[in-house]
């Protein structure tokens, strides 16, 4: 068993943890969302919240994007874990924790003590999915099949130009007009 996750791990789950510069709040808006979806669904959600197609709660206009993208780096870690053991990751279930991670101070003058900065721990565990119920198709026996027919290709002829012979160049007809001969005086 790994030690330090929220449940226990076994031989057939995947395993990933994290520490990035994020929001806890944030992240655990976003875990609650993504908690327990398929692996391909909450890729499919952060990838949204990360370009800003689509948000999570209701306020309109909160992506999450920098959350989104610390979502996004453990996600790929997952994915290369997988891959790593020969596993499908796409079929199964995903389970994040967000916690607190350790305080970081940006350091200034002596009378200031400087700002906290905000640090939160990623983890990140595939399940193998449930079985899903495959609904059945019931198919008619009276149905006849249809014979493919093979597919002939149209055959192109070739065209031999022959050689234009020479014809007489045909001038074209000007009608003489009758000419006005001026009367001399």
């Amino acid at each position: 068993m790994k030690k330090g996750y929220t449940f226990e791990i076994t031989k057939e789950m995947v395993t990933a943890k994290t520490t990035s510069k994020i929001s806890t709040v944030h992240s655990q808006l976003v875990v609650k969302y993504i908690n327990g979806k398929n692996f391909a669904k909450a890729k499919y959600i952060i990838d949204g919240l990360a370009t800003e197609k689509r948000g999570i709660d209701s306020r309109m206009g909160r992506y999450y994007t920098k959350t989104s993208e610390g979502f996004m780096k453990l996600l790929k870690l997952l994915e290369a874990n997988a891959l790593n053991r020969g596993m499908d990751f796409d079929s199964m279930d995903l389970f994040i924790c967000a916690s607190k991670g350790p305080a970081y101070h940006r350091g200034r003058r002596k009378s200031s003590f400087g700002s906290k900065l905000k640090v939160t721990h990623l983890q990140a565990v595939l399940k193998p999915g449930k079985k899903r119920k495959v609904k059945k198709v019931f198919v008619k026996k009276n149905l006849e099949v249809k014979k493919e027919t093979p597919v002939v290709k149209p055959e192109i002829k070739k065209e031999v130009l022959k050689p234009v012979e020479n014809k007489p160049e045909v001038k074209p007809v000007v009608k003489n007009e009758p000419k006005v001969e001026e009367k001399k005086e």
